[in-house]
Parts: structure tokens; sequence; C-alpha cells
């Protein structure tokens, strides 16, 4: 398995989940998606990402039953 990098920034992590730099920044901005910022850069941690799509996970209907 490759490594995959721990810290993502803007750019790279709309690649990586496949959305637009754009809608990735709306998300910050409204501080709904963790993230963090240093000198005006904003930065992702690739575990904080990958808890908060866990935290985003839709039931199937054989669990909502």
């Amino acid at each position: 398995m490759e490594n995959q990098k721990e810290i993502y920034t803007l750019k790279e992590l709309a690649v990586y989940l496949n959305l637009s730099p754009r809608t990735l920044y709306q998300k910050t901005h409204k501080k709904t998606i963790p993230h963090y910022k240093v000198g005006g850069v904003i930065f992702f941690r690739l575990d904080n990402i990958l808890k908060w799509i866990e935290e985003h996970r839709v039931p199937t209907i054989d669990q909502l039953n």
C-alpha cells in the first residue's frame, strides 16, 4: 500500500475528495469541515477528514428497518 499524505492543502484535498476547491473553501468558511489555518493557508489532516466523512455516513434501508 502506498503511503498517503497526512496533511493536505485545500487544492490537494479537493482533488482527493473530487470536490471543487470553491465548495471545499465554503465548507471551511462555514466551519462545517475540520481544518487548520496557518498564515492564511488552509490545511487538512487526512485522519480528521476521514473521521468527518464517517460521521456523515447515510445508513442503508436495511439498517433503518
